[in-house]
């Protein structure tokens, strides 16, 4: 986790970090066309992310962003207005729209000049390996599942059926523009990380994000700590509340313990060993050190 930033990075390091978290999760208003103040909005049990955003904002521009919550205290938003954003942020990427909008559809939207995070190009390694993290922390998920599948194989001739129960371990970086999803993708292929483009044709670019699912891969992803303290939405029922910390902590315990994959001739026997590991696995989860 990132501590200390002044002290760690250079001042254009730390607008990069900050360039990461508005292309990802947070939101650049303009009025009238000029830049009014740059702003992140999280549910309320992840002000974690806030405190980073306010720490940048603080190094870099000499203020400190105002914070306030939504009437239902759901949502917390931070929102730092400051004349010398503009020239600043746009000194790395041309824009910080990553969709259309109803100002700008689609086929105008995808002719003007993209979001970028090539700005880390000519960084070393372990900082693009922290902002692939930072991009994770404010829009990526993790989650460890067990499938269970039915088997065919032929020997001798013979077809021979049986039920394999497997591990699979998921990371997702939910980015739908086609240029950065592009450019992410080369980020992890620098790390020596494997990651493809997922596809969903209910998104406006029919792109999902980058999905990362090798376990070689997984392992390498994880072998650092996230960037903060944020939790698992509501959107996982399994995960809920717990930190991405922890889930990275896990998945080290359950390589080390757990088989990657199980066979068994008959279905019941597989479904009760798959919801015995479900339990197990979901115990190491919840049992894990939150930080």
């Amino acid at each position: 986790m990132i501590k200390n930033t002044n002290k760690k990075f250079t001042k254009n390091q730390r607008l990069k970090l900050l360039a990461i978290i508005l292309l990802s999760d947070g939101y650049v208003h303009k009025t009238k066309g000029k830049v009014n103040s740059i702003r992140l909005t999280t549910v309320d049990y992840n002000k974690c992310q806030h405190k980073l955003f306010c720490e940048l904002c603080l190094s870099l521009f000499k203020k400190k962003p105002k914070i306030y919550s939504s009437l239902n205290r759901r949502n917390v938003t931070s929102e730092l207005f400051s004349r010398n954003i503009e020239k600043t942020i746009y000194s790395l990427s041309p824009t910080y729209q990553t969709s259309p909008s109803k100002n700008l559809p689609q086929e105008e939207y995808l002719k003007v000049n993209q979001p970028t995070i090539r700005f880390l190009d000519n960084e070393p390694l372990n900082f693009k390996f922290l902002a692939l993290l930072m991009y994770f922390d404010f829009d990526g998920s993790i989650s460890p599942a067990l499938k269970l599948k039915k088997k065919r194989d032929y020997k001798n001739g013979k077809l021979y059926i049986y039920y394999q129960v497997q591990l699979e371990i998921e990371i997702r970086i939910a980015e739908t523009n086609p240029n950065l999803n592009t450019e992410l993708i080369k980020i992890c292929g620098n790390l020596g990380i494997k990651a493809n483009r997922a596809l969903n044709k209910r998104n406006w670019s029919g792109i999902e994000g980058l999905r990362i699912s090798k376990i070689n891969d997984i392992k390498k992803f994880i072998s650092n700590d996230v960037i903060t303290t944020v939790k698992i939405s509501a959107k996982s029922n399994r995960f809920k509340g717990i930190t991405k910390s922890s889930i990275f902590k896990s998945i080290h315990q359950i390589l080390k313990y757990f088989p990657l994959s199980r066979s068994f001739k008959k279905k019941k026997e597989a479904e009760e060993y798959r919801k015995d590991l479900n339990k197990r696995i979901l115990k190491i989860c919840r049992n894990s050190p939150v930080l």
